[in-house]
Parts: C-alpha cells; sequence; structure tokens
C-alpha cells in the first residue's frame, strides 16, 4: 500500500508484508524478529478515506510515469479523470493495478482518448463489481478466482489472458460481452421483500423476511451491516432524503427508525392496528408516512417519533 506518511520517512527502514491468509504461523514468525517495531493492519478495518487517498497517490504517481514516457501533456488524464478512478475503485486497490496495468501497456497510446479511457474504467469496474466476493476471499489468486469467469471480451481478460493458469485445463463457459446484471448481492437468509437506494446513491438496503434490514455499498455491492432486533418480518424501507435515517416497516404492526450512517436503532413507532405495507420520507424529511391494511395511513415527526395524523379511508 503507498502511504503519504511513508513517503515522508528519511532514515527509517520500512517494509511490508502483504497476505491474503495471515495465518499463526506467518504472525508468530514476524514477531519473533529482533529489534523491529510491527503493526498489522487489516485493509477492510482501514479507514476508507485513507484508502481512497492512497489510490489516488498511486494512480497519480504511475499514471504520471506514463505521461512523461508517452510525452502526453503534463495534465494527462486530468483530476477528474482520476477521481473518478478512485471512485470506481471502490477501495480496491486490486482495481487501480490493474487499470494501471492496461492503461501502460496498451499499443498506440496516442489514439488513447477519453472515449477508449472512459470505456476501460467501465470494464474495470464492472470487472471489480461482479468479482468482488472472490476477490475479498482471495485476493491473490485473483487469476485463477476472478479472471476465468470474465466475459469473453473483455477489456481486463483480453490484457491478462496469459496469466491465467495454465493448470486450469478446462476453462468455465462466458458471455460474450457483460450482461445487464452487475452483480449478485449474497448472503441473505430469508425471502428479500423490498429494497431501497438512499438517495446520495451510496447505500442500498433490503429488507427480509428473516426480520432483518441488510445495509450494503451501493457502488460495489460490498456487505455494509445487518440492522436486526425487528419483532416481525420486514415488509418496506426508505432513506430520508438527507440519508440520515432509515425507517423499516413490519407486518406486527410497528415502524423502526434507524441512524443512516451507523445503523443504531432509534425508536419503534406504534399504532397501526395492521400489516404495514408501505413507508414514505416527506421531501424536507420532517415527516414519515406508513401505510397499513388498517385502511388507515399515519403521519409521524421524524425527529421526535410522535404521532401527528392519522388519514382513514371511507
Amino acid at each position: 500500500m503507498y502511504s503519504a506518511k511513508a513517503r515522508t520517512l528519511k532514515t527509517a527502514q520500512l517494509r511490508v508484508f502483504l497476505t491474503s491468509r495471515p495465518k499463526v504461523r506467518i504472525r508468530h514468525g514476524i514477531s519473533e524478529i529482533l529489534n523491529t517495531d510491527h503493526e498489522d493492519f487489516i485493509l477492510h478495518d482501514i479507514s476508507r478515506l485513507i484508502v481512497d487517498h492512497d489510490i489516488s497517490t498511486f494512480l497519480e504517481n504511475h499514471l504520471n510515469v506514463i505521461a512523461q514516457e508517452r510525452s502526453l501533456y503534463s495534465a494527462w488524464p486530468g483530476k477528474e479523470i482520476i477521481k473518478r478512478m478512485v471512485q470506481i475503485a471502490s477501495g480496491l486497490f486490486i482495481w487501480a493495478v490493474t487499470a494501471w496495468k492496461k492503461i501502460s501497456t496498451r499499443t498506440g497510446f496516442r489514439t488513447y482518448n477519453y472515449p477508449h479511457l472512459y470505456a476501460l474504467i467501465h470494464d474495470l469496474r464492472r470487472f471489480a463489481v461482479y468479482s468482488l466476493p472472490a476477490i475479498e476471499r482471495a485476493p491473490l489468486q485473483v487469476y485463477s478466482s476472478a479472471l476465468i469467469f470474465t466475459p469473453a471480451k473483455s477489456m481486463v481478460r483480453e490484457q491478462f489472458a496469459d496469466s491465467i493458469p495454465r493448470w486450469i485445463q478446462n476453462l468455465p463457459r462466458v458471455s460474450e460481452e457483460w450482461n445487464a446484471a452487475l452483480t449478485t448481492l449474497e448472503g441473505h437468509s430469508g425471502w428479500v421483500t423490498a429494497v431501497a437506494f438512499s438517495p446520495d446513491g451510496k447505500q442500498l438496503a433490503s429488507a427480509l423476511h428473516d426480520r432483518t434490514v441488510r445495509l450494503w455499498d451501493g457502488q460495489s455491492g460490498k456487505a455494509l451491516t445487518t440492522l436486526k432486533g425487528h419483532s416481525g418480518s420486514v415488509t418496506a424501507v426508505a432513506f430520508s432524503p438527507d440519508n440520515k435515517q432509515l425507517a423499516s416497516a413490519l407486518d406486527n404492526r410497528t415502524v423502526r427508525l434507524w441512524d443512516g450512517q451507523s445503523g443504531k436503532a432509534l425508536t419503534t413507532l406504534e399504532g397501526h392496528s395492521g400489516w404495514i405495507t408501505a413507508v414514505a420520507f416527506s421531501p424536507d424529511g420532517k415527516q414519515l408516512a406508513s401505510a397499513s391494511r388498517d385502511d388507515t395511513v399515519r403521519l409521524w415527526d421524524s425527529d421526535l417519533g410522535a404521532g401527528l395524523e392519522v388519514l382513514e379511508t371511507e
């Protein structure tokens, strides 16, 4: 990992040992090295801001080398392109390294204009999102765990075809092109009854029949957290306009409010006498509406959790 702090060191010797399998024997061996200080880091436990900064530094440095070698204009490829690449990487260094290798080895580089660059970025993003579960489980075996399942005409697959292990004699059948499905979110233990994106698109909530709500990263599809504590099946979910609250409706006649960032339970709204079928925040986020099979719609103060009004149908 490239770190801004590490680059400022003048006298200390810094060594990085990267492994996807931190077995006890490895950790014990490192601890027995004399006259050294060491610290263990797990990538998923490091702040996303730090990871994004390091990925940005990596891309800036390596793309700058490409620009100098190919006599491109000094600002190539531009801050906006790098920013976009960091966003698409979604915290995955494997994505950044793959993007850099693909760009650096391309022939006819002077004709590599923005449309082609965006096509490459798009293909890399599809690869990273589609292969995320396999990459997270075995990041150092990406050529055998992810690349072989990539569409035949993928730019990533074409670039790294020679890296596919030769011991894999019977490759799986794959489609020619990427299809419409970006990825599959796995891990539910019951029926999925409803889904909702946060207004900023950064999170996706899925409601389950098993009395839980799962939150996912809206870009990478990575599982973030599971909201537990419901006393009934969850029938609907909705984010507040400012992304700060999440409402979940239950078939036991209640609505639960959650902190949209931390996943902490805030309050439970009670008053319906029937199964709640839908929830929705007002555009300003100050009110929450809940619809029920008891033939009523209830309005609630979303901050206080207090009932405001009952709308009845005749």
